[in-house]
């Protein structure tokens, strides 16, 4: 049995993704070269903005910051703290010491696909969005903060938890919560349902919980089908391989499943600060095609400047991906691209 995690657009770790990449995308949208790495820290009064950038754009981020909790529906924080400086001047070296756009930081990147849904992700991580989705447009008697769990067995799903912040009474909440289920999600008879287990949820959001970029990396890609390479995605531009090339593996991925040369794929890239390509490419099909690792960099440039050309990544295309997950949606690397060997 599989399990999956979703949370909704108000969840406070949310609510810090979508900020941060919110400024992304304002530094983007005027600069497409700008090297930026920003966190951010929100809690009942209190907003913090922290990180790298280095640009030619003039952003205000407190105003970023605002604009994404005033459309969340949520209010401005009384003591905002920005702590942004320039990236470091080693970094910057290292990056472009080749010559040619090195990684802009070291790690594995892990890029996943199936068959099992027309979205090519696990079904548990599907319905668990699909839920989070329907959940948003129940406001405002349901609030903006909630989550969903999500258990797969054999293609069936067996267990559905949501828990959903409410302006209702709670036996209404639960009711209005057990309908968004059923006309949102195929379930059976024996698919166990609980629904704000734990009660009361009224207070929600960063009013009762501290939020920062960054704490929900499984919720953003596969849930537990496959490993997680380690590094986050919100609050970083391209040249971070964090993100860009685990949007590639993805795009890798999606496209060898998706050219029947597997039912589904794990694609692995290793890279090293500063080095343009990666420095292991690792790929499983898990009976499918093999010795992929030798054809897979003849098809696809997986060298940093390569990756964001081939997606076009220096748009602001990132606030929108922070919520919802980064994967089975209208993205550049969900393309799809048909694989000939």
């Amino acid at each position: 049995m599989r399990f999956c995690e979703s949370v909704a657009i108000g969840h406070p770790d949310k609510v810090a993704d979508q900020i941060s990449d919110a400024i992304v995308d304002a530094y983007l949208a005027q600069d497409p070269t700008a090297r930026v790495d920003c966190s951010t820290l929100i809690s009942h009064d209190t907003l913090v903005l922290a990180g790298e950038i280095t640009s030619r754009a003039a952003v205000d981020c407190k105003k970023c910051a605002e604009s994404v909790l005033e459309r969340i529906g949520y209010p401005k924080r009384k003591n905002v703290i920005l702590e942004i400086k320039q990236q470091s001047s080693d970094i910057a070296d290292a990056i472009l010491h080749t010559g040619t756009l090195g990684a802009g930081d070291q790690g594995i990147m892990i890029g996943y696909a199936t068959d099992e849904t027309e979205e090519y992700l696990p079904l548990e991580v599907v319905t668990a969005h699909k839920l989070m989705r329907a959940l948003k447009n129940e406001s405002p008697e349901l609030g903006p903060d909630g989550k969903a769990l999500v258990g797969v067995s054999d293609g069936v799903i067996t267990h559905i938890i949501l828990s959903c912040q409410h302006a209702i009474e709670l036996e209404e909440a639960r009711e209005k919560l057990s309908a968004l289920i059923k006309r949102t999600v195929q379930v059976t008879p024996e698919t166990i349902i609980r629904i704000n287990p734990a009660g009361r949820f009224v207070v929600g959001g960063p009013d009762a919980d501290t939020g920062i970029t960054g704490r929900k990396l499984m919720v953003d890609c596969y849930g537990t089908a496959v490993e997680h390479g380690g590094g986050a995605f919100s609050g970083k531009d391209p040249t971070k391989v964090d993100r860009s090339a685990s949007y590639m593996a993805r795009y890798i991925a999606k496209n060898i499943v998706a050219s029947k040369l597997a039912k589904r794929c794990k694609v692995a890239l290793t890279y090293v600060i500063g080095d343009p390509y990666p420095i292991n490419i690792s790929i499983d099909t898990f009976g499918g095609a093999q010795n992929l690792e030798q054809e897979i960099p003849k098809l696809f440039d997986l060298s940093v400047a390569g990756i964001i050309r081939t997606l076009d990544l220096q748009k602001p295309i990132y606030e929108q991906s922070a919520w919802g997950g980064h994967f089975g949606r209208h993205f550049p690397w969900e393309a799809l691209s048909p694989i000939n060997l």
